[in-house]
């Protein structure tokens, strides 16, 4: 009966740190197809390497390269799921009209109100338009256009409740990195 020598994790959290690292340092992402084949090929050689026993020192060598390349498609495959969330820049300073949920508690600051919304709807010019499912709004009434308002806190926004607004001139990306890992 063969006993095989402990092998160490090391190697493995080496990899990772490794291919995540490598991977912030990519200048662009590349498509999304590329990081889920790599990470099906990560989790495969991973498999293999488990099943054929092999020498400790080979076999550290191999998770680490495995762990390497699963981390650095996992990073890349959530980038690319989270750039997908970002409002379209086309859409940046123009007049949006959104029919949506207010999620939450609203956050009241003493010149604004902040409230998370799930969309329903959005247009511009009267033609649908993509948005990401949840934003967060931030409103600043104006004693111009609201002089009824004698503070914030009488702006209602509850959980749940349906809110319909045009939002002229006021629509701005985050500022997303190019690479969020």
């Amino acid at each position: 009966m063969r006993t095989d020598p402990v092998v160490s994790p090391m190697p493995w959290v080496l990899g990772v740190l490794g291919g995540t690292a490598l991977h912030l340092q990519q200048a662009q992402l590349w498509p999304l197809a590329l990081y889920t084949l790599m990470l099906a090929l990560s989790l495969a050689a991973a498999w293999m390497a488990c099943l054929h026993r092999c020498h400790p020192i080979r076999f550290s060598v191999i998770a680490m390269m495995c762990g390497a390349l699963l981390s650095f498609s996992q990073s890349g495959w959530r980038a690319q799921v989270f750039i997908a969330q970002v409002m379209p820049a086309d859409l940046e300073g123009r007049d949006i009209e959104l029919v949506g949920r207010v999620q939450g508690l609203p956050q009241f600051a003493p010149q604004a109100l902040r409230f998370g919304l799930r969309v329903e709807q959005a247009q511009v010019d009267g033609r649908a338009v993509a948005l990401p499912p949840e934003i967060a709004l931030s409103w600043y009434p104006s004693r111009i256009v609201q002089p009824e308002l004698d503070s914030i806190e009488e702006a209602d926004a509850t959980d749940g409740q349906i809110y319909r607004e045009a939002l002229a001139e006021q629509a701005r990306r985050q500022p997303q990195p190019v690479v969020p890992g």
